[in-house]
């Protein structure tokens, strides 16, 4: 893959108990494919050196990995560097979004309590409980190594840095030849001005609910009443790939399949999606459903809003389909398991629904959107931190996070807000539109907010101040979502009509 990509071999650490190197050194050779193709590099005890120490190598190690896998077993907990040292480390290092973690069962032992406990899916039973390596005999384990295996690999993909191609620099001897002065400036083509018009996406048969930008800036994806999700070229419009597998549920006369939510992991390799269904995840490149979540109650459940987590990792959804279901959900793209559950009900009177959903730029902290408020929780402490509070008795159904970290901007039905994070008090309020605001989306650079709206037009406006400038009028119906390039120069917004616009921002 690293070949193909041309992104570097991803480091892989591994964490065991001596006593349980027989196990280790069969996932070593079940990894060999990999290394072989250089999608990692394996660093283990055999490859320190005379003059090193055996334990700072190791730290050393750990400290650089990408991918951590832990060997849980009686003789990993019983080990104070293996348990007091090591695994505390690479907690620390995935909390921070510097490092995935993946512990792996290999003996039976009481896991429930440890630390990495919520992060330990393998080895997976058929009833999808967790059954110990150990456990598994001839080709049951050759199968279960397999598993690991396929887990790293999949670990691998949703580094954010995977795809991202290396950079190289050239000797003199290779560099290309120029006629051009080094002081002159490369041409540049002409910028559009803002509000052009690039082209007008047809390809839904209905109204378009949700549109998301991959953030590598090549596809655009998009669902709605349709009961598709379309990946299409964000420069021509083509349609690449399109996803078929709700059927379109119909009881009187009310669709139970619209997709509402549509969110790209960091890498652009995947898509997840949901709304009058459980969410999903799915590659669009080959056509492979990843993943469903079925942690949402009720037996027609409306995924209001979902947020992938920026370090890859987590994805968090919000259900306003039953007044049973007020929380806020955090589970696993990789297998759908649900590894966190936030009750955010205020006590048994509170029946508002949890509406929109955002994650801070570092991974660590999760922003839903309530009536009249909005709440802060810590990812790894599982705690309520904040609750901002608005006069408005309205639901924020779209809640953002700047990408400096420093503010939340959120909708509801006529007004956004933003607060400031640190104090917690309102910086000012947005009121330009003439109905209800149904989308924001933050820039990628931070500098920016727009706005889609049910009056037809979407706005752009400062996010330090909330002044606009600009208003974009090309839409005749409802406009209902709203998603900017990665360079922030071009914005994406769906139309009730079922077109959606390309159009220079900025």
């Amino acid at each position: 893959m690293s070949s193909e990509s041309g992104s570097r071999p991803a480091r892989i650490f591994l964490v065991f108990a001596h006593e349980d190197q027989a196990f280790r050194d069969e996932i070593n050779k079940h990894l060999t494919a990999l290394q072989r193709n250089e999608t990692i590099d394996n660093w283990h005890e055999y490859k320190i050196h005379g003059g090193y120490s055996p334990q700072k190598v190791d730290d050393e190690h750990l400290n650089q990995a990408d991918i951590i896998v832990l060997f849980i077993s009686q003789n990993f907990i019983a080990s104070d560097y293996c348990y007091g040292v090591q695994m505390q480390q690479a907690l620390a290092r995935h909390n921070d979004g510097e490092a995935r973690v993946i512990p792996v069962l290999f003996r039976p032992t009481l896991w429930e309590d440890l630390p990495c406990a919520y992060l330990l899916r393998l080895p997976s039973s058929q009833q999808g409980q967790i059954k110990a390596v150990s456990q598994y005999i001839n080709r049951e384990r050759e199968k279960v190594y397999v598993e690991i295996v396929e887990a790293i690999q999949q670990a691998i993909e949703e580094l954010p840095w995977h795809n991202e191609p290396q950079t190289t620099t050239k000797s003199s001897e290779e560099a290309p030849i120029t006629t051009k002065s080094s002081k002159e400036a490369p041409a540049q083509k002409p910028a559009s001005a803002p509000g052009t018009l690039h082209f007008i996406y047809h390809g839904h048969s209905t109204y378009v609910i949700d549109v998301a930008w991959s953030p590598d800036g090549k596809c655009i994806a998009s669902g709605g009443g349709d009961s598709t999700v379309r990946v299409w070229d964000a420069n021509t419009g083509n349609t690449l790939h399109t996803y078929r597998g709700q059927k379109g549920i119909t009881l009187s006369g009310i669709l139970f399949s619209e997709i509402w939510s549509i969110v790209w992991s960091p890498n652009s390799k995947m898509l997840a999606f949901a709304g009058k269904m459980a969410p999903q995840v799915w590659k669009p490149r080959n056509d492979q459903k990843m993943a469903t979540n079925e942690g949402h109650s009720s037996l027609f459940p409306v995924i209001a809003d979902m947020a992938w987590s920026p370090n890859g990792q987590f994805i968090a959804s919000t259900n306003i389909g039953s007044l049973k279901d007020q929380s806020l959900h955090v589970w696993l793209p990789s297998n759908g398991w649900q590894i966190a559950k936030f009750n955010v009900s205020s006590g048994w009177t509170d029946t508002s629904p949890v509406g929109g959903v955002s994650w801070s730029p570092d991974s660590k902290r999760l922003a839903c959107g309530l009536h009249g408020k909005v709440r802060i929780y810590d990812m790894h402490t599982k705690q309520h931190l904040h609750t901002y509070r608005h006069t408005s008795s309205y639901a924020f159904y779209s809640v953002c996070w700047t990408p400096d970290g420093k503010r939340l901007i959120c909708a509801y039905p006529r007004e956004a807000v933003a607060w400031d994070i640190t104090t917690g008090n309102p910086l000012y309020t947005y009121n330009g539109h003439d109905a209800d605001i149904r989308d924001l989306a933050v820039s990628p650079n931070g500098r920016y907010v727009a706005s889609a709206s049910n009056d037809t037009t979407v706005h752009i406006w400062e996010a330090v101040t909330g002044q606009r400038i600009f208003k974009y009028e090309g839409h005749k119906n409802k406009v209902a979502a709203v998603t900017w390039s990665p360079d922030s120069t071009r914005i994406a917004s769906a139309c009730q009509d079922g077109t959606i616009h390309v159009w220079q921002a900025i």
